[in-house]
């Protein structure tokens, strides 16, 4: 993708990322080979806390990492994806082959793939529904590029328990083969979507409710059998035996909850031509339902 990067920017286009790069190796030396060649504006560590004029800037821009000073960046403010060039990358002893190098041929990426490349903002609801991409990948790719901007103290699990070697696979197959969301998952997947590594668990859950219309429930091993058809049910090691918080992505108990109260105001009508089947029928609620909430009627 550096490649891609650097074709757009020969033929005189302006790329849609930020070519990120680390003062590892010299900022003297990357300056004085960027300067003056194409539209490009350079950004250093410093300079790049005033995110209003790097996102409104025109032209193709490098932002220089110093090590010492990446805990300063605050990611949830960038507006644009970063292409980051790790530090080991042959980029950094080969810069001139990059720049006046005219064989560079544009590459198309599939849009699944495009996290194994870019760091960028993603909506937390898309990667939940997903099944396109490999989730696990997703959030393992991106922790790696965001420790190399924000430094090995960076942590996406800093106030919950999670093995990410291990229950991160299982959390992912229970969401996938149960459409059970584990509250710890729903944490990693929001933060590393938005960037926003400081979210909090609050935040977090006022946003799965709104976007699912489900609130995190305690669940445990018996009602995980319960969601499944043969009894077999996908659960991680660390959760077997023991209650933990999670959403049921199965069902929209705020749309339930609208149904149901409609189905109450028909009934309190007492109409002789509603009958409790055309109330079920309209409202999509079993008859079983409609029956109780009529026999609850003063």
């Amino acid at each position: 993708m550096i490649q891609n990067w650097f074709y757009i920017l020969i033929n005189n286009k302006i790329n849609d990322s930020i070519l990120v790069l680390f003062d590892d190796h010299s900022l003297e030396k990357i300056t004085s080979i960027f300067k003056n060649k194409h539209n490009i504006h350079i950004y250093s560590s410093e300079s790049f806390t005033n995110y209003s004029l790097i996102n409104n800037s025109k032209g193709n821009k490098i932002l220089i990492i110093d090590t010492l000073l990446n805990n300063i960046l605050n990611l949830t403010n960038i507006t644009t994806k970063l292409l980051l060039v790790p530090p080991l990358s042959n980029f950094y002893t080969n810069q001139n082959h990059y720049i006046d190098s005219l064989v560079f041929k544009e590459i198309s990426i599939d849009i699944n793939e495009d996290y194994l490349y870019w760091l960028k903002k993603d909506i937390p609801l898309d990667l939940i529904n997903s099944s396109n991409i490999n989730l696990l990948d997703f959030i393992n790719k991106k922790v790696w590029f965001m420790k190399f901007i924000l430094g090995d103290s960076f942590s996406i699990t800093k106030d919950i328990t999670i093995n990410l070697q291990t229950s991160l696979q299982t959390d992912i197959e229970m969401l996938r083969e149960h459409r059970v969301l584990t509250s710890r998952l729903a944490i990693i997947i929001y933060r590393i979507a938005t960037l926003d590594i400081n979210a909090n668990i609050t935040k977090i859950g006022r946003y799965i409710h709104e976007k699912t219309g489900t609130k995190s429930k305690t669940f445990n091993t018996k009602m995980m059998q319960s969601l499944s058809v043969n009894n077999s049910i996908i659960i991680s090691n660390d959760l077997w035996n023991k209650n933990f918080k999670a959403y049921n992505l199965n069902i929209n108990e705020t749309d339930i909850a609208i149904r149901t109260e409609i189905a109450c105001n028909l009934l309190s009508y007492n109409l002789i031509n509603l009958t409790i089947e055309m109330i079920a029928k309209s409202t999509k609620l079993p008859i079983s339902t409609i029956n109780k909430l009529y026999s609850e009627l003063d």
